[in-house]
């Protein structure tokens, strides 16, 4: 008997540079999901992770445990990236380490501390380590560091779609991070607190308010700089299409990964937009998927 873990791919719907300096995020957990297949064998292995990455460093932390078992980590995205890989492997690794007690379950700010004794050399901003708890947490997870205030909620709106576009550009984050200076961030809370108000409340307007806080945090990301040209290119040509009523770059840069936000009644005219100019549509909210998972299989 072998056992399968799977978690979701994660995108920063909102949040992203505001949840390094402990505020607040929401983070969109969708498919397609990451495994992490799991058997004993009794040939001694090596570890399965890139070099230097974060589930490298766990795994090395304990070979002897793991020299016992054979891992492979199945990646959807073929390494694609922008979707969480890296913290996909890493907590796959942790909640396996957890179910053979070799560590015990921890509070997320815990699992956050330790998470960046991993992942962080101390160079520049650490990581925040959000990426795991939300897709631990599954569906869109609201997580403010500040307070460990921890909430999920499912897309609430009938009247509007979100799709997350694949740019094909990737940004490598831990070498940004390591550049990354201080920024304001109150206007980037505000705007992230708005949104999930409007996440939460059945207000006839509330996706007309979740609209305008995606646009209001895309221009505040441009008005600080972190969005890569190529991105703004991309923005630039969405925002010119009418079936776009927001579009915003996710996570570093807003380089590997788009948000935008149209109409349901406009979802096929987009959709063939999309198809018709190159755009890679990795998932939407029909995509909305649980966290973790674990699940006994045989080996074929």
């Amino acid at each position: 008997m072998a056992l399968r873990l799977s978690i979701p791919s994660k995108t920063f719907m909102l949040g992203e540079y505001l949840a390094l300096v402990n505020g607040p995020a929401l983070i969109a957990a969708t498919a397609p999901r990451f495994e992490l297949a799991i058997s004993p064998t009794e040939t001694v292995t090596t570890n399965p992770f890139p070099a230097h990455s974060p589930a490298y460093n766990l795994a090395q932390a304990h070979l002897d445990i793991l020299h016992h078992y054979h891992l492979e980590f199945r990646d959807p995205h073929t390494g694609a990236g922008g979707f969480g890989a890296s913290s996909a492997q890493y907590a796959l690794l942790l909640t396996f380490l957890q179910c053979i007690e070799v560590l015990n379950p921890e509070d997320y700010p815990a699992m956050i501390k330790r998470y960046q004794n991993y992942a962080w050399n101390g160079q520049g901003t650490a990581p925040s380590g959000l990426d795991i708890v939300a897709q631990l947490n599954g569906q869109i997870t609201y997580y403010h560091s500040a307070n460990n205030q921890l909430a999920a909620c499912a897309w609430p709106f009938s009247d509007i779609n979100f799709y997350l576009l694949r740019t094909g550009h990737k940004v490598a984050t831990h070498e940004h991070l390591a550049s990354l200076g201080s920024f304001p961030s109150q206007a980037l809370a505000d705007v992230v607190e708005k949104a999930y108000a409007s996440l939460t409340t059945a207000e006839t307007n509330s996706s007309a308010q979740f609209v305008e806080c995606v646009e209001q945090y895309a221009q505040l990301l441009a008005e600080l700089g972190f969005v890569t040209p190529t991105t703004q290119n991309l923005l630039n040509t969405l925002h010119n299409n009418p079936l776009v009523k927001a579009a915003k770059g996710c996570g570093a840069l807003g380089a590997d990964v788009v948000l935008v936000i149209t109409a349901t009644a406009d979802d096929y005219a987009f959709r063939t937009w999309a198809q018709q100019q190159s755009l890679h549509l990795v998932a939407s909210q029909a995509d909305l998927t649980t966290g973790i998972g674990v699940n006994d299989y045989e080996m074929a």
